[in-house]
């Protein structure tokens, strides 16, 4: 019984080994009788005879043999022209495939000898069947004809520089303008520059399939339509992904590909590079112009046009930049702070070279871009022919001004208007010029928006008040000791003006705007002889148990004042808190957290608890936001109110800022110039 089962076993092994046998000896014979490229080279001297005006007719030698371009510089071996017989050959340019010459005049710029084939078209160049690397239809194992110039941005492809223009190239660079266009550097970085809220895209196009999930893909498993579908709606392909969707034609889509593809990190002999394409790489790019700064790194978060984005729409809401209640009390220091630190822990990120690699000009182009949607104003000759109406100037005034100024110029949170000491010597251009420019980082905003009779009208109801006659000042510049000033300042000044001077019980005098707008004799008077009826007494006069200060010294303050206009300091001073922090938090809670959050955390509106902010906003801009609201949001004006919110006092409002600003808890410093 053994012994039967044992010669069955043996008659199954030799029957096994047979087939097996069999099978090997016919895939030999396909492998090395019957491939594809044999078959394409035995007739091509006929389709060369009857394509070739040349050999027409005649009779032609043609050697069966593996056709190979080895280019060790590149770690290159294609056998493509094994099969590819004719691509230098311009009589086969209608033929059919393989023996079609390669289109356009890109052989001719890059020979095969040079460049080999899977440069451009990818694949494995070693293979020589058909079906394994050729006919794989839309799949990225070689570019099909509609991203072939994907492979273009190895080399040529320049992102900061102005490209030349190559011909055959259109879909790459067609998707460059759309990637500009649409911001995509404001969340990317690409080539060392851009933001880091999204994966860095510099090495895009040497991803493989396995690095992209395609279980929500539609479709071909396929690179190209994995981003085709992410631009169309990226969280669907990416759960959890903050990037906005697309609104584009299919055809700028498949060119967004195209160009997505096409992005390399270096990899060849510098010979093969464009000059602007390895510049960039090198980390010498030029400066982005004006006309793309804003699009390129700001617009896709802020609106083309610096609207922002509702937070009623969006997840997360963005600022509009082009308010005009944001542009009335944001300064250029605000505005620097912001872009070189950004908001820790939200989308906004830190524009510095050491973050997001844009160099200092392109920060103040930036802030430039910004600053120039604040009105410009009229000059004040426009101003000086206007008459002004009494009657206007008080509309003005209510709606604007009084609740911080008070009814009347008296009464409120700002310094008083009504007082004759200081209407007999600020002149109308000084009002002007106040009215315009504001006070930076103070609560005073910059009322560009107004017009020449707007201006005009506000000019005449302040100046209704004085009932003195205007002084003449000199015009002569005061020269002084400016350290026995600055000695004498943080003697007699700060204790009402605040630490550095810029507001305490009493106005910033430290601010640039008002040093620009006060004249010499303005200051010197103001120092000397006071305001009445505040708490600002004439250092000049007799003040009893206080010394009385030599004319000279108050030389020497104004001297040591008017040098600090133009002067650069190492942070943003928030000024002093007049307010009540304690009071402030029950009001807070009350009319601000829903939107702000109860920690000040952000919820439907900007997180107040942020170092960031709270570094770049002084106690000034905080009270003017409050003050103003922003028109064409959610946020109120507190300081008019209306018929869904309460007004709020002076005192209520710097209350909450003084709790606002007890979240601070470290000292953020501006960075270096």
């Amino acid at each position: 019984m053994e012994e039967r089962f044992l010669n069955i076993y043996r008659l199954l092994t030799l029957i096994g080994g047979s087939v097996a046998l069999v099978i090997l000896i016919l895939m030999g014979i396909e492998e090395n009788l019957t491939q594809d490229w044999e078959t394409y080279q035995k007739n091509y001297p006929d389709i060369l005879s009857q394509n070739s005006p040349r050999i027409s007719g005649t009779s032609m030698a043609f050697y069966n043999e593996i056709r190979q371009v080895t280019i060790e510089k590149l770690n290159l071996v294609d056998r493509c022209t094994s099969c590819h017989l004719g691509i230098d050959n311009p009589y086969l340019r209608l033929v059919p495939q393989p023996y079609r010459a390669h289109p356009g005049n890109n052989i001719s710029i890059h020979s095969t000898e040079k460049f080999g084939c899977t440069t451009c078209h990818r694949g494995t160049g070693r293979i020589l069947e058909v079906q394994e690397i050729c006919l794989q239809k839309e799949e990225e194992t070689i570019y099909s004809q509609r991203y072939i110039q994907s492979a273009c941005g190895k080399c040529h492809l320049a992102i900061f520089d102005e490209n030349p223009i190559h011909i055959g190239a259109e879909k790459l660079y067609g998707g460059l303008k759309i990637f500009k266009r649409e911001g995509c550097l404001g969340c990317h970085k690409l080539r060392q520059v851009g933001g880091i809220l999204g994966p860095d895209l510099t090495g895009q196009g040497t991803k493989i399939k396995a690095s992209y999930n395609f279980r929500n893909i539609r479709g071909k498993i396929t690179i190209p339509n994995w981003l085709k579908e992410h631009f169309i709606d990226p969280e669907k392909v990416s759960p959890g992904s903050a990037m906005l969707k697309f609104d584009l034609s299919e055809s700028d889509l498949e060119n967004l590909v195209v160009f997505t593809l096409g992005l390399y990190q270096p990899e060849y002999p510098l010979e093969y590079y464009s000059f602007y394409h390895l510049r960039e790489f090198k980390k010498r790019r030029q400066i982005t112009d004006d006309t793309q700064i804003f699009s390129l790194f700001c617009a896709a978060c802020h609106g083309k046009n610096g609207e922002g984005k509702s937070y009623d729409r969006f997840r997360t809401g963005v600022p509009a930049l082009n308010n005009q209640d944001f542009q009335a009390v944001a300064s250029r220091e605000f505005l620097e702070f912001t872009l070189m630190k950004g908001r820790s822990r939200r989308q906004m990120s830190s524009w510095s070279k050491e973050i997001s690699g844009l160099y200092r000009k392109e920060i103040e182009k930036v802030i430039n871009i910004v600053r120039n949607w604040r009105p410009v104003g009229p000059q004040f000759i426009e101003v000086q022919k206007q008459p002004g109406n009494l009657s206007q100037g008080k509309q003005i005034y209510a709606s604007h001004c009084q609740f911080c100024h008070g009814e009347k110029g008296i009464n409120g949170i700002a310094p008083v208007l009504n007082n004759q000491d200081f209407l007999r010597i600020a002149t109308d251009q000084f009002i002007y010029q106040t009215l315009k420019t504001g006070r930076s980082n103070t609560a005073m905003p910059a009322w560009s928006r107004f017009s020449a009779p707007e201006t005009a009208s506000l000019i005449r109801l302040i100046r209704s008040w004085q009932t003195q006659p205007l002084i003449k000042l000199s015009k002569e510049a005061i020269s002084g000791d400016r350290g026995k000033g600055q000695d004498l300042f943080d003697h007699l000044c700060i204790r009402c003006h605040g630490k550095h001077g810029t507001g305490g019980i009493g106005p910033a005098v430290m601010n640039p705007d008002f040093l620009h707008a006060a004249s010499d004799q303005f200051l010197f008077q103001t120092i000397s002889n006071g305001r009445n009826h505040t708490a600002m007494f004439g250092w000049a006069k007799d003040l009893g148990k206080l010394e009385k200060v030599k004319t000279e010294d108050i030389r020497n303050i104004v001297t040591y004042m008017k040098a600090q206009a133009d002067s650069i300091t190492d942070q943003i001073y928030a000024g002093e808190s007049v307010g009540r922090a304690s009071v402030g938090k029950n009001l807070y809670e009350k009319h601000c957290s829903e939107c702000h959050g109860y920690d000040g955390e952000g919820k439907k509106a900007p997180a107040l608890n942020n170092q960031e902010f709270l570094n770049a906003a002084s106690n000034g801009f905080i009270l003017a936001t409050i003050s103003l609201g922003r028109s064409e949001t959610e946020m109120p004006s507190w300081g008019r109110g209306n018929q869904k919110y309460s007004k709020l006092t002076g005192d209520q409002r710097n209350d909450i800022v003084a709790f606002v600003r007890s979240w601070q808890l470290q000292t953020i410093k501006k960075s270096e110039r």
